[in-house]
């Protein structure tokens, strides 16, 4: 410490740094591919553009915390200098222990963040615009990420309950209704922990929790379906493949990704987003595209599955009903006296089957996209094309009297073990 001034080698030493050997291999040089040392007694922190290294950024407010709403956004610049391109320009390209590649001694290229996305994206809310702010660098809820020099978890993130803080509770640190979205009671309560008749391990949500994933042995993260980068206001998601905007669904649509190739209409298909009787012209993102990303028997890094989980893709373009193909029982029109909207209101009441195939459904449509409170994801209402789809089995079916009547879809335990395919939808 010398004098007001906080020690910062130590902090090299953190779980995530910018320079991977710590203060053991941070160099005078290291810190000067960052800052700007004009006024360096002012008390307010500069920082250069990386690829000029002229253009200078400040914090507004000399002597305030740099994390302060309305400070770290004056870094924004500075950041993406690097990682608009995964290039630091104004450093050479070899010969030194800082290239444009390599900024840090030691270090990688900077993650490239599409710079384009980022202006758009609904985690750029500057504080001139917005209130609560959102941006690069702050205290974990007006910003991500608090210091270059390290943290205490991945990605150089600040938690707002501070740097011990577990990754899978950071987003819920502002996902909770205060300011974003409250997302915290698709994680809440007990999981079911329970073996379907199959032999399968079943969880009624994504395994984000520390819990959850000690049961299943499934890992994943909020960032491994969301990009606060490139994810846009509304949105929710973008296309895991391409990065960008995730289409919209539609028949004509095909996947075609990790070794998949397979359309969703195999021939003059039904539209399941605009069944027969629904009031038409409705529009939702193409969640098959986006789930069959960790769903197709290649899961991106990071993601484990766990032993248990079908290859999804595999299984739409051949033996599952909802799928692209014909399925192992019975044709796609003979799907177990579909309800209204998928045929006519008379069609329904006859029991009839729908007049023509159906061509792939939306995963969505029966699954939530967090968790539910029944096994599998699967979601307790479901609406199809703005109608929401009446329960009970087909006329006369009485195997299953528990669901006469019910407004919701419920999965109760049979005989110990919860059935794959007992839902009374």
């Amino acid at each position: 410490m010398q004098g007001t001034r906080p020690a910062i080698t130590t902090q090299f030493n953190r779980l995530s740094t910018h320079i991977p050997g710590g203060d053991a291999v941070a160099t005078q040089e290291d810190c000067m591919v960052c800052h700007d040392q004009g006024a360096h007694q002012v008390g307010a922190v500069k920082a250069w553009d990386a690829d000029n290294g002229s253009t200078s950024f400040a914090q507004p407010t000399p002597n305030a915390p740099t994390t302060a709403s309305g400070e770290g956004e004056a870094f924004e610049g500075h950041c993406m200098s690097c990682h608009e391109d995964g290039s630091a320009d104004s450093l050479p390209p070899s010969g030194s222990d800082q290239t444009a590649t390599s900024p840090f001694t030691g270090s990688a290229a900077p993650p490239v963040i599409n710079e384009t996305a980022w202006a758009s994206a609904a985690h750029n809310r500057p504080s001139a615009s917005f209130t609560p702010a959102m941006t690069c660098v702050g205290d974990g809820a007006n910003g991500c990420h608090a210091s270059g020099h390290g943290s205490e978890n991945t990605a150089l993130l600040a938690p707002v309950g501070g740097p011990t803080t577990a990754m899978a509770d950071f987003c819920l640190g502002c996902h909770d209704g205060t300011p974003a979205v409250d997302v915290t009671a698709d994680f809440a309560g007990a999981a079911i922990t329970a073996t379907s008749a199959s032999g399968a391990v079943v969880n009624n949500r994504h395994d984000v929790s520390t819990a959850d994933q000690s049961y299943s042995s499934a890992q994943v993260a909020c960032s491994d379906c969301h990009n606060p980068h490139a994810d846009a206001a509304g949105a929710g998601v973008s296309d895991l493949i391409s990065g960008g905007t995730l289409r919209d669904y539609s028949p004509a649509n095909s996947y075609v990704a990790d070794g998949h190739d397979f359309p969703y209409d195999s021939g003059g298909n039904l539209d399941p987003i605009n069944p027969e009787g629904s009031a038409g012209g409705f529009s939702e993102p193409d969640s098959i595209q986006f789930c069959l990303v960790c769903h197709d028997g290649a899961t991106p890094a990071g993601v484990v599955m766990t032993a248990n989980m079908i290859n999804i893709a595999t299984a739409w373009n051949g033996t599952d009903q909802h799928g692209s193909g014909e399925g192992t029982t019975g044709s796609r029109t003979a799907k177990g006296a579909l309800k209204f909207p998928y045929v006519t209101a008379a069609d329904d009441a006859a029991d009839n089957d729908p007049p023509a195939n159906y061509a792939a459904m939306n995963c969505t449509t029966c699954h939530g996209a967090h968790g539910t409170g029944n096994i599998s994801n699967l979601r307790e209402s479901i609406t199809v094309g703005g109608v929401v789809m009446t329960v009970g089995g087909a006329t006369g079916f009485t195997s299953e009297p528990a669901y006469a009547g019910n407004s919701t879809y419920t999965l109760p335990l049979i005989g110990g073990a919860q059935t794959d395919h007992y839902w009374g939808a």
